[in-house]
């Protein structure tokens, strides 16, 4: 068995020129996932309105490999509608991580996920957190690769989401 190597990515935040191209990303990965009988997003939420919106507030966050964008997240400083339940400013968050299909299995999300870790240290946060739905034992396990421990449960609207942490200080 092979390992597979690490091409570095470059992290920077979305402009509006871009939005298009996230967008596209977002796309390519819930076809992919439609296609395995798991539907991941609705189409309002890979939209471009509320990408825009995204770029707007400064969090939509793209991974080029030299000139190519081969993966985004969302990076925000608060989240009230997955952690409305714990103290402000205490924690960055991630949400909506992809990765172009044709860049998978590259390490591109750990990438990301690495990035947005050292940027929550630079804002000064403690964790870094993120949800998923609790039926996707896959992503599950994806984030506890990672190093991510989950932190608790919770039913938001119709998902009942894992909730996880990590923990950016020892």
């Amino acid at each position: 068995m092979g390992s597979k190597s690490l091409i570095s990515i470059e992290m920077r935040p979305a402009s509006v020129l871009e939005a298009e191209v996230a967008r596209s990303i977002m796309f390519d990965v819930a076809e992919w996932q439609k296609s395995l009988g798991q539907p991941m997003w609705a189409d309002d939420v890979i939209g471009l309105p509320r990408i825009l919106e995204a770029i707007a507030r400064a969090e939509l966050f793209l991974a080029f490999r030299g000139e190519d964008a081969v993966g985004r997240v969302y990076f925000q400083n608060e989240d009230q509608v997955f952690w409305p339940d714990l103290p402000k400013g205490e924690a960055a968050f991630v949400h909506k991580l992809a990765v172009k299909r044709s860049a998978g299995g590259q390490g591109i999300s750990a990438q990301i996920m690495d990035w947005a870790k050292d940027e929550a240290r630079r804002r000064g946060r403690r964790y870094l957190r993120l949800d998923c739905r609790a039926e996707r034992k896959g992503l599950c396990d994806l984030y506890e690769s990672m190093g991510f421990r989950r932190h608790s449960e919770r039913q938001v609207d119709p998902y009942y989401v894992v909730r996880y942490e990590f923990a950016l200080t020892d």
